[in-house]
């Protein structure tokens, strides 16, 4: 039973150190690919990535049907213009009913 728990306790070890080791390894590399990386480049990529949002937010409020505050001004007054000079007229309908 001795002999059981100690290479049991040393494969634990040996499996610790392993992964210790891979973490190292992957940590080294996340650093030399970060270590160009100024603090300018990451202004410019901070403001890459705002135009980015700002740009797909009209896109998905054009494509979802929302106006700007600016054209439903437009639309409002050329109909209120529309209606000053009678251009829109109410619609008639031709009610038939059958009993």
């Amino acid at each position: 039973m001795m002999n059981f728990l100690f290479f049991l306790s040393f494969a634990a070890a040996f499996v610790s150190l392993f992964l210790c080791t891979y973490a190292l390894v992957r940590l080294r590399q996340i650093y030399k690919s970060l270590k160009p990386l100024d603090w300018e480049l990451l202004g410019t990529l901070t403001g890459d990535v705002g135009s980015l949002k700002v740009a797909y937010q009209r896109l998905n409020n054009r494509i979802g049907g929302m106006t700007s505050t600016r054209e439903k001004a437009d639309i409002n007054d050329i109909a209120y213009k529309a209606i000053l000079n009678g251009q829109a007229g109410v619609a008639k309908t031709n009610k038939h009913g059958g009993g």
